[in-house]
């Protein structure tokens, strides 16, 4: 299976794109081409996957992220990086901002960091207050847990 899908990838024109030197180490391509079925078995079982990317600025989270959906189908998948809060936003129960984010059906979401590093990060920047922040890092286990639970088929990779 793992080859047919390696050997469409030539048929579709993707050699013909400008790779980069690691995309052409074979390992590479075969998790690629992993990944493309993943997403295949996501849209057709209607299951959601939330990939939360990690880390400091500069980090590489941006990179890597480009990289796992060099290849996925658009249709499939976002991408989500939330700057500061809003106005409006900072008024908001500190977890709404994220919901409307989350996976629907057969869809894959990544998002440029989390609900927990927010939770640690807004309150350094000035963006929330001490009672609000305490009341965030409570409630982003809880909530993480219910919606996992709450879901069909939800897979959290972090």
């Amino acid at each position: 299976m793992l080859l047919q899908m390696r050997n469409s990838f030539s048929k579709t024109g993707v050699e013909d794109m400008k790779l980069h030197s690691l995309e052409t180490d074979p390992e590479y391509i075969d998790l690629q081409t992993e990944l493309v079925h993943l997403q295949t078995n996501l849209a057709d079982s209607s299951d959601r996957l939330l990939i939360i990317f990690e880390g400091r600025d500069t980090a590489g989270k941006g990179g890597g992220i480009m990289r796992f959906a060099r290849f996925l189908n658009p249709r499939h998948y976002r991408i989500v990086a939330l700057t500061k809060p809003t106005e409006v936003e900072r008024g908001q129960w500190f977890l709404q901002r994220y919901i409307q984010h989350l996976p629907d059906p057969g869809e894959i979401v990544f998002f440029d960091r989390s609900w927990y590093n927010r939770a640690v990060v807004e309150p350094v920047m000035g963006f929330c207050s001490e009672e609000r922040m305490w009341l965030a890092r409570k409630q982003c286990g809880m909530w993480s847990r219910s919606w996992i639970t709450r879901r069909r088929a939800v897979r959290l990779i972090v």
